[in-house]
């Protein structure tokens, strides 16, 4: 319910007063619910990074080596610039459409895409060395 209203209240300039209101409304919230289900199905279940700790595992070994993993991308995104880690975050972590983030940012759609694509290659590249790294160790 909160989304419908956050997405109706930035998009009031697109309703027409002479159409339902409930209607409009009605058929934000549809669209929201469809591109949730449709995010779930792409990126799979979003799991909070705090209970990571908690999933069931095989065995200790598999839950160290995926909490360092998810360590090892924290990092990274600490070490990415900014405007990479906000587009990134917005798109992955947020759910936000390229759209969405384009107008969030105020930039281009295509500026959207290249730089979610060059983040998911630093994120790659800083976690092949950091892996390189270990194996030296």
């Amino acid at each position: 319910m909160q989304s419908t209203v956050e997405r109706a209240l930035s998009r009031i300039d697109r309703w027409k007063p002479d159409s339902d209101l409930e209607s409009w409304m009605f058929k934000m919230a549809s669209n929201l619910n469809i591109d949730l289900i449709r995010s779930e199905r792409r990126r799979g279940v979003a799991v909070d990074i705090d209970l990571a700790n908690d999933l069931p595992c095989e065995d200790g070994l598999t839950k160290l080596e995926s909490r360092s993993e998810i360590d090892a991308v924290g990092t990274a995104l600490e070490a990415m610039p900014e405007e990479m880690r906000q587009v990134l975050c917005a798109v992955v972590i947020d759910g936000q459409s390229y759209k969405d983030t384009a107008e969030l940012f105020d930039i281009p759609i295509g500026t959207v895409m290249s730089r979610v694509s060059r983040a998911r290659k630093f994120i790659e590249r800083h976690l092949a060395s950091s892996s390189q790294a270990g194996k030296a160790a």
